[in-house]
């Protein structure tokens, strides 16, 4: 820690910052002509002085001398490793002199209300730490006239920074949320991206490598950092803006059946899923009321103990409670704008349950709408929704995985893809998807993508459908398998359809055949496609007209739905290329 003597001049450096004497600080805004070490060091002191800011340092010192403070830090004549200390240097100092540059003394000019609002000094990141750490604050002038104090000017100082006055006066920031600090932030800018992050150390109280170069990362190891220090304050996740409804949801019951679609959005195809945390302290401007949930803490130390968040790769795995809600009869869906082609898409959709809430509503909880892709993987928004009237431990106590959230990275459309625009189950049937034997296809869930190497034929991929309302197994649903038959020419052929009715979680002793006789209707084996027993018995296959079709198909039996599957052929970029666009639609 080095300080300047007030009475002398002279730099001195003390290996710890456990100091007997006393010693002043000052902040202010940096220059563009600001006397650095160096200068103080080597440069002749005619020239120091020339500098545009040695004026203030001048006042600084004089200020101490007159204050009887023998010593002085000056954050010019540091190094930049002691950032790490910064936030401690500024609470333990005897007072700090706040030089604020653009503001004048002179009676003519505007309330000190008026001009201090308009101070650059309260835009500034570092400027944070320098507000809040300090006890006693004292501002000066352009031309080092006093203009008040921090305690004196507190309802002042609280409303421009959005800071709570107790906050100000000295409570312990351990009371405040994760997000509320973060929203203290939010509209204050920095030089260098970095600083944005190396700004907010001290008032997290946690520590980090320094690495200048870096860019944005540096703000997500700020928060990874908080997120290993505090990870029952779920207030780092609550960013973004609180809306009534997600934007991805899918609510009107004509667009879950599949009978409308959703228009498509090009500024939405532009939009992609954001992972848990956020990529600047911009995003909490509306996190600032804010709150840890009492029952956070049940959550990792109550009868059903989960496991803290832990980074992944790029993700995070959370181990928090949440839900697909039923909406009209159906599980909620959400919404998916793919880019290249004009093809909005309904994938799964879950509600992640924060255990914080806003002020003083102890019944309510932070829900974060998440859209699945990838492998497993799901994907949030910028929306919060405050959801109210919530048993709170009865969510704790929700038995549900682990889920993992990162950034989106978006699947291209490829040449001779299936794209399964809608097929979602109604609310009470399950939905499963396996291989043929021999599948040239891959299927990949959450994207809803066949994709198929090559111009293959035949079947390509089964889309089992099981009724699971009415009890234990067995449960009577079906099956469809789509393949593509032989085109002519090297041309892509039409797709396939197979439907088959399939019995699930039936016993059957005998190995062939894996079929049973009941209400009229043959009904296979769920394990017969594993044994390729159902190309010799299916007759009931269609091949689909380009570049559109449609049919329908049922069981004779009142527990089974009508299955309505529309087809359409569309051409990528190159006009060369195609894929089948499907819809499933369960009614």
């Amino acid at each position: 820690m080095r300080l300047l003597n007030s009475c002398t001049w002279e730099i001195k450096e003390f290996m710890s910052d456990v100091i007997v004497e006393p010693y002043a600080i000052l902040s202010h805004t940096w220059g563009e002509d600001e006397v650095c070490f160096q200068d103080w060091q080597t440069v002749p002191s005619s020239t120091v002085e020339s500098k545009e800011g040695f004026k203030k340092l001048k006042y600084c010192l004089e200020q101490a001398w007159g204050d009887g403070i023998e010593w002085v830090w000056i954050d010019t004549a540091e190094l930049s490793e002691a950032i790490n200390s910064m936030f401690r240097w500024y609470q333990n100092a005897v007072v700090c002199y706040v030089y604020l540059s653009d503001i004048t003394s002179s009676v003519t000019q505007s309330p000190i209300e008026q001009r201090l609002h308009q101070s650059r000094w309260f835009t500034r990141g570092w400027c944070l730490q320098e507000l809040i750490a300090p006890a006693n604050l004292v501002f000066y002038s352009q031309d080092w006239h006093q203009l008040g104090t921090k305690s004196k000017l507190c309802a002042l100082i609280s409303s421009i920074t959005g800071i709570e006055e107790a906050f100000l006066s000295g409570r312990n920031l351990d009371m405040a949320s994760i997000g509320k600090k973060m929203s203290w932030a939010a509209y204050r800018k920095t030089s260098r991206t970095e600083d944005m992050a190396y700004c907010l150390l001290g008032i997290f109280g946690v520590h980090m490598s320094l690495i200048y170069g870096e860019g944005k990362k540096a703000f997500l190891r700020l928060q990874e950092a908080i997120m290993n220090t505090y990870p029952h304050d779920h207030t780092l996740f609550a960013w973004g803006e609180w809306v009534e409804e997600s934007s991805i949801l899918i609510s009107d019951p004509e667009l879950l059946l599949g009978v409308k679609r959703v228009p498509w959005s090009s500024q939405n195809a532009q939009s992609n899923l954001l992972g848990l945390l956020a990529e600047s302290p911009r995003d909490f401007a509306s996190s600032a009321s804010l709150v840890p949930s009492m029952k956070a803490s049940y959550l990792y130390k109550g009868s059903v103990a989960r496991n803290f968040p832990i980074i992944i790769g790029k993700g995070i795995r959370v181990e928090l409670p949440w839900s697909n809600p039923i909406i009209h009869g159906y599980y909620a869906r959400s919404i998916y704008h793919w880019n290249r082609l004009q093809i909005t898409q309904s994938r799964n959709y879950k509600i992640l349950y924060l255990f914080c809430n806003r002020g003083d509503n102890i019944r309510t909880l932070v829900g974060l709408p998440l859209q699945g892709w990838g492998d497993v993987t799901w994907g949030r928004t910028r929306e919060l929704i405050e959801v109210k009237n919530m048993d709170v431990m009865a969510v704790a106590n929700l038995l549900t995985g682990p889920i993992h959230i990162e950034p989106q990275l978006r699947m291209p459309l490829q040449r001779n893809d299936v794209v399964f625009r809608h097929i979602p189950p109604p609310h009470g049937w399950k939905l499963t998807y396996h291989d043929p034997p021999n599948s040239p296809g891959q299927f990949f869930v959450e994207e809803q993508i066949l994709r198929i190497d090559g111009d293959h034929s035949g079947s390509l991929m089964v889309a089992n459908f099981s009724n699971n309302i009415n009890g234990p197994p067995p449960h009577r649903g079906f099956g469809i398998t789509f393949g593509r038959v032989r085109g002519k020419r090297n041309t892509l052929g039409s797709v396939s359809l197979r439907f088959i009715p399939i019995i699930f979680g039936l016993v059957i002793h005998d190995k062939r055949p894996r079929k049973v006789e009941i209400d009229g209707i043959t009904w296979f084996h769920q394990y017969a496609f594993a044994e390729n027993l159902l190309e010799e018995n299916l007759t009931d296959h269609r091949v689909m007209a380009i570049p559109r079709d449609e049919c329908t198909w049922t069981l004779d039996t009142e527990e089974f739905p009508e299955v309505l599957v529309q087809v359409e052929r569309m051409a990528l970029d190159d006009k060369c290329s195609f894929i089948d666009v499907i819809d499933v639609v369960i009614r």
